[in-house]
């Protein structure tokens, strides 16, 4: 179990960041072009993007999108390394933790430059529901 003072700390920083107005520049990793690219190209990827018009969880995608637990786990992580998907804990009848999955995005972008090609990820503009689940989800992975 973590410390108090670590998690009051991680606490505190994710407090600030839910309270900032979220942007592509306030996700903590940018997601590379490749990363991106990958999930847009990937058949399992886009279903559970189109499925995820409202907040779903992993077995409501896995029925709708009609693949295994495992390759819907697996494509949802590969979702969020590309900034594609939030993930959002909240508690079911006071007591059990249901973990969500939401689109993060308005637009995805390539942009063609100087130096080659780039994405962007137009992010969605989140809610205090929204920003008071990513903390919780944030404390909840603390070691």
């Amino acid at each position: 179990m973590a410390h108090p003072t670590a998690v009051e700390g991680h606490l505190e920083a994710a407090a600030e960041s839910a309270t900032r107005s979220r942007d592509a520049s306030d996700v903590p990793r940018e997601a590379t072009l490749t990363e991106v690219l990958d999930a847009l190209d990937d058949a399992d990827c886009r279903a559970m993007l189109e499925a995820l018009e409202d907040p779903k969880t992993a077995s409501d995608l896995c029925e709708e999108c009609d693949v295994p637990s495992s390759t819907a786990y697996r494509k949802l992580d590969q979702l969020s390394d590309a900034g594609l998907v939030t993930e959002r804990v909240t508690l079911r009848d006071g007591y059990r933790q249901v973990t969500t999955y939401a689109r993060a995005f308005d637009a995805v972008r390539v942009v063609a430059d100087e130096d080659g090609f780039s994405v962007d990820v137009e992010a969605r503009e989140r809610t205090p529901a929204d920003r008071l689940g990513e903390m919780w989800s944030q404390v909840r992975r603390e070691p």
